[in-house]
């Protein structure tokens, strides 16, 4: 079977076919048995198996969430726990498709587009309880992208839904979620994504990315919005002027609290007289927005990913330069971060970035990644399997196996893996 008819399965039919190999050649035996459903050590991928999304503090426990199923081979299920020194399930996990936590009323909350288990369909919220995973209110459609915590209630924002889609922004109440609209209305922001969702104690906020049309670029109105508990009003600047603080349709910024004000990223030029491109990150002070530190130095048009107060000083996440940290009125790029950073979290701990399948941990002035590659599994796709007298070779679109780096092909001879011999002109999966 040529290589490309085993792309969209390559990663089961792949363990499939080693298993087959290694019980032919007796090489199983040498890994010790292995209960059923698990998987045989030297088999399972190291770390995680999809990307996470979200991070929070629980318990004094750091719980990180999203697509992945498995963590160092370990079932996870879209969350689990690191103590400090190992990781650990919640249970049978909340699901995959997580994008936001937040602990509340002493429970951890999951949210986001969510298997709804034993029926049809997705949910939007579960929460935690320390035993087990429940749905937590009824009447809000995933994808749940954003929680906050306002005046007591818990306050969540969703993703764009093209039907049935009553309202952006929900609270959950006695009776389930109900959406955060003005009286008899069921729309309150539009064809929208929440990027941005924060409480200021009097006001809540949130930050909107336009979902135009279909076949349409749209034009619309980019400022935050404000709900002051009865209706929805857009952040104006003294004058109604907010040139001095622009955006583009289609534009992600993040929001945040620093010294208890309101702060957010903004793209392009300060005021309209400023020439070319700049990148601030803007102070609301109750009437205006004000300019807080100089330009982002060395940008180079990429988006903010997140913004975080982490010992008393702004940390922001942008994605081609890395995480820098507000020092009096300079940034200053925090040494060794990397790009694409990710979601920020302030721990005590230390300072919490993550990014895909890669999760790092700042403290005392340098970077530790609490996630290692502790699974001596394949690293990557296997497309071909090859069974020898006393070992398998496993071929295909991998760079590593067992922690040593195996280009293309690796072989297994009952206790750990090696790099296989050169294997010119046989086809990558990745390309496949």
């Amino acid at each position: 079977m040529h290589a490309r008819s085993l792309n969209g399965r390559a990663n089961s039919l792949s363990l499939l076919g080693l298993a087959a190999a290694l019980a032919g050649t007796g090489l199983v035996s040498q890994s010790g048995s292995v209960a059923a459903g698990e998987w045989a050590s030297g088999f399972h991928r190291p770390g995680l198996d999809a990307p996470i999304h979200t991070v929070v503090e629980y318990e004094g426990d750091l719980v990180i969430a999203g697509d992945f199923r498995y963590l160092n081979g370990i079932p996870a299920n879209g969350a689990c726990r690191w103590d400090g020194s190992a990781w650990h399930p919640l249970g049978e996990g909340p699901g995959t498709g997580v994008r936001a936590l937040v602990v509340f009323e002493d429970r951890l909350v999951a949210g986001g587009s969510i298997p709804a288990g034993d029926v049809a369909g997705r949910i939007g919220v579960r929460s935690w309880d320390g035993a087990r995973w429940t749905e937590r209110g009824e009447g809000i459609p995933p994808p749940v992208e954003r929680f906050t915590i306002h005046q007591g209630e818990l306050i969540a924002g969703t993703g764009f839904r093209r039907t049935g889609r009553p309202s952006s922004v929900f609270r959950l109440t006695a009776f389930g979620w109900e959406p955060v609209v003005e009286s008899g209305q069921t729309d309150a922001l539009g064809r929208v994504e929440i990027v941005g969702l924060e409480s200021t104690g009097d006001s809540l906020v949130a930050s909107r990315q336009f979902i135009p049309p279909e076949g349409s670029i749209g034009v619309w109105d980019p400022r935050p919005m404000l709900w002051d508990g009865s209706t929805w009003t857009a952040f104006e600047r003294e004058g109604g002027d907010w040139q001095d603080f622009y955006y583009q349709a289609f534009t992600f910024y993040p929001l945040g609290l620093y010294q208890d004000r309101l702060v957010a990223g903004t793209y392009y030029s300060w005021y309209s007289q400023d020439n070319g491109e700049d990148l601030y990150i803007a102070r609301w002070n109750g009437s205006i927005w004000e300019r807080l530190g100089p330009p982002i130095p060395n940008w180079t048009s990429s988006y903010f990913y997140a913004l975080a107060e982490h010992q008393e000083a702004l940390h922001i996440s942008l994605e081609r330069e890395g995480i820098f940290r507000l020092d009096g009125n300079d940034w200053v790029l925090l040494e060794g971060s990397r790009p694409f950073a990710g979601t920020l979290a302030s721990t005590i701990r230390g300072l919490v970035t993550a990014s895909g399948r890669t999760l790092r941990l700042y403290r005392d002035g340098s970077w530790e990644s609490p996630i290692l590659p502790e699974g001596n599994g394949i690293e990557g796709r296997v497309t071909l399997v090859v069974p020898a007298r006393d070992r398998v070779f496993a071929v295909g679109g991998f760079e590593w196996a067992g922690l040593v780096a195996a280009p293309h092909c690796a072989a297994w001879d009952g206790e750990r893996w090696s790099p296989g011999p050169p294997s010119p002109g046989l086809p990558d999966a990745e390309a496949a």
